[in-house]
């Protein structure tokens, strides 16, 4: 009952710090993760949070449609400096908003956790995947861990992958891939 009225509570907190996200107000951005950081702790095993209670948090968190308001959140303009690419270095892309970075690493946290043997999210989740997509290659923002965690040990939705996806990836490797998450 505890997880239910917490994420009745949180969905109403993220969809009201919206409108002061996009204004870039530095109180909402400490609300809106330190909101994404509880829910996420409900989602990672411990000795007293078991895989089962683990499951039913999902169960319950897709249930609400939890994932919607931090997928909206996501859809927030991220700019990015290019110009360490630009010059020809290997090096991610600075984000030009460190506090919307930040944000959208625990909203990543997030989605990840819940994907977690849940083929339920997976699905769900997949449907943003090019969104998610389009946050690759800015530094410290790993988005490439969720994205494998929403197709992982799910064959129906790695064959509904498209070609233009598989090529953003492909690229993604050539140009970030020293990092060997970029290879999982």
């Amino acid at each position: 009952m505890k997880v239910y009225q917490e994420c009745k509570f949180i969905i109403k907190k993220l969809g009201s710090l919206h409108k002061h996200l996009n204004a870039n107000k530095p109180e909402a951005y400490q609300e809106a993760t330190s909101l994404l950081a509880r829910i996420t702790d409900y989602l990672t095993e411990s000795p007293t949070n078991k895989q089962e209670i683990v499951q039913k948090n999902q169960t319950i968190m897709l249930n609400l449609d939890l994932d919607k308001p931090v997928c909206n959140l996501l859809g927030l303009p991220l700019q990015r400096d290019t110009s360490r690419r630009d010059r020809g270095e290997l090096e991610a892309d600075i984000p030009t908003n460190m506090q919307r970075k930040d944000l959208f690493q625990a909203c990543y946290m997030f989605l990840k956790a819940l994907a977690t043997r849940n083929r339920k999210a997976q699905t769900r989740l997949f449907q943003h995947i090019n969104l998610f997509a389009d946050h690759m290659g800015i530094e410290k923002l790993n988005v490439a861990d969720t994205i494998s965690e929403i197709v992982r040990d799910n064959s129906s939705l790695v064959a509904k992958v498209s070609e233009p996806f598989f090529r953003l990836f492909v690229t993604a490797i050539r140009t970030w891939g020293r990092r060997a998450r970029w290879l999982r």
